[in-house]
């Protein structure tokens, strides 16, 4: 299918990768440039720095990474000028002491200079922002690499070269094609999903396919070629932990980024990690709490102080480090089986992308709500014929002397409207707060099944006896992730 894109790159329509003209209109504006953007301030000061006699390779190496693209860049420079294909270099480091402070500082000496990365204009806003996605993506992705395995030189910055690389599609194509990269934004926009996506549907480009054309544009070791081919989102059976850490990277980064308050980002570590058997929640928000920390400093390392930094940011690091999950858990007196509820969404995860029925996946979320995260009751209602009431169907736990096909819901009845099954079918979201379906409950809550006109119906939980209470914050999160799959479920059978 051909799809247009109006832009004053002359680029105006794409039928397929391989014809795709983005690329090599990308290419010859590299090659035109002399070299993607690094500022000119930097060149100054690691001259300055290698000069001093008592200069370690590690101060160089941070000074290089603090700018965004430097480090992938110096990985291409040293590896074509200096370098053999038998003794490839991975890292910075590597770098210098394969080639010394002096020539390692002359190569950087060549590129391309910008005097400013906001210039007043929509191509420099759009760079910006993605200049600060790129910059907190690499550095989570090196501090979740430090978290989740020995603290190792190398590996934390084949991890954040590696993550520059994961977002350098869009970063170029912010600066040397606004016009395209602006189209794909209002689209987005207008659409309520991500850039990415909206990319990927007018160039008819992948992330993965943008980052290793530029990759091998640039020559970049096949080391790095191999981790962009495999980093996929929800990427389980990859070979590379680093392959597998760069679409979570990438997506916190977004959160901490756009999201506009503290909750927000403890709700995506604890998504992120509830996705991940191979990251606890613990060492995720670690690494978060450090990333942050040191995103700030980066910023004014680099002079790059005009990069967003959101002022909610300094709140989640206050309150996440004195946060203990477990004791909040307990005062609150709910507890959350985390191991057993991922279990239970890799099970259902497989399901769906085996094509097993709808209603398969649904009694698999019956499931994980009474095993894996505690409820008493479970039971199952689905949308009538006309469409005008909730009927029972079926239940799990604790229902004796109870028939879930006796229950009739009615949509249009005044004295229910506040139900929490009522106002979950009706808007189409998780609902904790309403009138329970069954007046012994202590906490209750109802998951859609799909979202508003697709919905199928709801399925109501609660616990028994005891003080009443709503479910807390990290069970909440857990029905959420158990919403989006059910919605994905229905979907997919549509």
């Amino acid at each position: 299918m051909e799809v247009s894109v109006v832009a004053k790159t002359g680029i105006r329509s794409v039928k397929s990768t391989q014809t795709n003209p983005i690329l090599p209109a990308l290419k010859h504006a590299l090659c035109a440039a002399g070299d993607f953007p690094i500022r000119e301030a930097i060149v100054n000061d690691l001259r300055e720095i290698s000069q001093k006699p008592d200069v370690t390779v590690e101060e160089l190496t941070s000074m290089v990474l603090a700018e965004p693209t430097l480090g992938a860049r110096i990985v291409h420079l040293v590896n074509s000028a200096y370098c053999n294909s038998s003794t490839e270099i991975l890292t910075v480091s590597q770098a210098v002491i394969q080639v010394g402070m002096r020539n390692l500082v002359d190569l950087c000496a060549g590129l391309i200079r910008v005097q400013s990365l906001t210039q007043g204009k929509r191509k420099g806003d759009f760079f910006q922002k993605e200049l600060a996605h790129s910059t907190m993506t690499s550095i989570l992705a090196r501090s979740i690499a430090e978290n989740s395995s020995k603290k190792n030189l190398k590996d934390a910055e084949e991890a954040f070269i590696a993550g520059t690389l994961y977002c350098l599609g869009q970063l170029l194509l912010s600066f040397y094609f606004p016009q395209i990269y602006g189209a794909a934004k209002q689209r987005a926009e207008n659409r309520g999903y991500s850039v990415e996506k909206s990319l990927s549907e007018l160039l008819g480009l992948d992330r993965a396919s943008l980052n290793l054309a530029i990759a091998e544009s640039l020559k970049i070791p096949d080391f790095y070629k191999a981790i962009l081919i495999e980093a996929k989102p929800n990427q389980k059976l990859s070979s590379s932990p680093l392959a597998r850490i760069l679409p979570q990277a990438d997506q916190l980064a977004s959160k901490i980024l756009q999201s506009d308050s503290a909750k927000n980002i403890e709700e995506a570590i604890f998504k992120i990690s509830s996705n991940n058997q191979s990251l606890s929640e613990q060492q995720l928000r670690k690494a978060t709490i450090e990333a942050i920390k040191e995103y700030s400093r980066y910023l004014n390392l680099a002079n790059l102080q005009n990069l967003p930094e959101p002022a909610h940011l300094k709140d989640f690091v206050s309150d996440a480090q004195n946060l203990v999950s477990e004791q909040q858990d307990d005062e609150s007196g709910q507890e959350v089986a985390t191991e057993e509820f991922k279990e239970y969404v890799d099970e259902i995860k497989e399901a769906i992308e085996s094509r097993e029925p709808v209603s398969s996946v649904i009694a698999s979320v019956m499931e994980a709500v009474a095993f894996g995260l505690g409820f008493d009751r479970v039971i199952l209602m689905l949308i009538n014929g006309p469409k005008t009431a909730l009927i029972g169907r079926m239940s799990l736990g604790n229902t004796i002397n109870f028939d879930p096909k006796s229950i009739a819901r009615s949509l249009n009845d005044p004295e229910i409207e506040d139900a929490v099954d009522i106002k979950c079918f009706m808007s189409g979201n998780l609902t904790t707060e309403g009138q329970a379906l069954i007046s012994d409950s202590s906490c209750h809550m109802a998951l859609p099944i799909g979202y508003k006109n697709g919905s199928l119906g709801v399925i109501y939980a609660d616990k028994m006896g005891g003080l009443e209470v709503e479910p807390c914050r990290k069970m909440q999160t857990c029905l959420s992730i158990l919403v989006e799959i059910l919605d994905e479920a229905v979907q997919a059978s549509s």
